[in-house]
């Protein structure tokens, strides 16, 4: 009887402890978590401004709640706890957006919240001036005809800036403000480069980009050595074998002819070499010629319309040859400048040259061994132009020691 009932009481206890037990969890609270205003990004202007709230309340039943940044090692962004708030700052951001943060809202059991906080970058600028991209450089390479040659340039960049030109006659000088130009002496060409300044590596790469865009007149006065080549004596030969050769007695007299280097021939013009070989060490050695001769030692005893010249560019303008005879002319030949890559025969010389004249017939007397000519010519645009000689010779030649040109204006 008395074990009944000792069962029966335990059996009554453990019935009323669970039912108490169960009484006191269904009066418990969930754990709860809440950010206001809710919001999952918050992007931060360049200045540190936001358009997006950047105090928020946190409400939650648990004892304690906690921000945590993520990455921990970032330095931008600061988060203030004071009572119930949290509230974010950021200082000006540079040219490179600063890491994306994570921020994590904690609150022991309940869900956590997490917004994602990001910063804009501050936008390159680059200006340079003066701004005007155009700039005419004197032939001598050191005034500006317009524009300047020194120039400011402000960026924000932390790299700084990066000059380049694209010709290797523009020279760059970097300045505590920016940089200044100038440009190698001009050529008998008007020439173009363009000068860029960088930052960030340029516009192909995200940064910016300042094209300047240079001219430089060309140059005035003496122009022979910039256009023409082989332009004087002793003119340079082509090869060591000549074209005739004539033996005498004194093997230092002996005389004969060769190919000429860099000038153009016709067969005509070439037939009987270019190149007179007098006397060693006399003004008639390596001498310019054009020469034909009944003699077995010559391969051609008449020439006829021979063309002797060279083909450059020129720009817009008035030019002068110079010719310069040695010792003796007497060939029908004439100087000779027309457009395009050849010379006009005599006959068509009149129609078809920019201009021409008679090589003067010249001897030679006592103290009077060279005579000098010349002859002018206009171009009214940049052309490919011819100049030189063309002749019909016959028992005749004649000697030339050097030829020049100028730019007159």
């Amino acid at each position: 009887m008395n074990n009944k009932f000792f069962r029966f009481s335990t059996i009554a206890l453990t019935a009323a402890v669970m039912a108490f037990s169960v009484s006191c969890k269904d009066d418990e609270e969930d754990p709860t978590l809440s950010v206001s205003p809710s919001t999952s990004a918050v992007v931060f202007k360049a200045n540190g401004t936001s358009d997006a709230a950047t105090t928020f309340t946190v409400t939650t039943n648990q004892k304690e709640w906690s921000v945590n940044v993520s990455p921990a090692t970032q330095t931008w962004l600061t988060v203030t706890e004071t009572g119930n708030t949290f509230t974010l700052t950021a200082g000006e951001a540079g040219t490179t957006a600063p890491p994306e943060v994570t921020l994590t809202v904690t609150a022991g059991k309940a869900t956590s919240v997490s917004i994602k906080v990001t910063q804009q970058a501050t936008p390159l600028y680059l200006n340079v001036t003066p701004s005007d991209p155009f700039i005419v450089v004197n032939a001598a390479g050191d005034e500006a005809v317009s524009g300047s040659l020194v120039y400011t340039v402000e960026t924000n960049n932390p790299g700084g800036f990066v000059v380049t030109a694209s010709q290797p006659w523009i020279n760059r000088t970097l300045t505590p403000t920016g940089f200044s130009f100038t440009a190698d002496p001009g050529q008998p060409l008007e020439r173009t480069a363009t000068i860029t300044v960088t930052v960030g590596g340029g516009v192909e790469a995200g940064g910016l980009t300042v094209t300047l865009n240079v001219t430089q007149l060309a140059k005035f006065g003496e122009i022979t050595a910039d256009v023409l080549k082989n332009y004087q004596a002793p003119f340079n030969i082509v090869g060591e074998e000549p074209v005739w050769w004539f033996y005498s007695e004194d093997p230092s007299t002996d005389m004969g002819a060769y190919k000429i280097a860099d000038w153009k021939t016709n067969t005509e013009g070439g037939k009987n070499g270019n190149v007179f070989k007098g006397a060693e060490g006399s003004e008639m050695d390596y001498i310019m010629s054009m020469s034909a001769w009944d003699a077995d030692f010559y391969p051609g005893a008449t020439i006829t319309n021979g063309k002797l010249y060279q083909t450059f560019d020129l720009d817009a303008g008035n030019y002068s040859v110079s010719v310069v005879i040695h010792l003796y002319s007497y060939a029908n030949s004439f100087l000779a400048v027309a457009v395009g890559e050849d010379l006009p025969n005599i006959a068509d010389l009149e129609e078809q040259s920019l201009n021409y004249v008679l090589v003067p017939e010249f001897y030679a007397g006592p103290g009077n061994l060279d005579f000098e000519f010349s002859m002018n010519f206009t171009l009214t645009e940049k052309s490919t132009v011819s100049l030189g000689f063309v002749a019909n010779c016959m028992d005749n030649e004649f000697f030339i020691k050097e030829i020049a040109l100028f730019r007159e204006d």
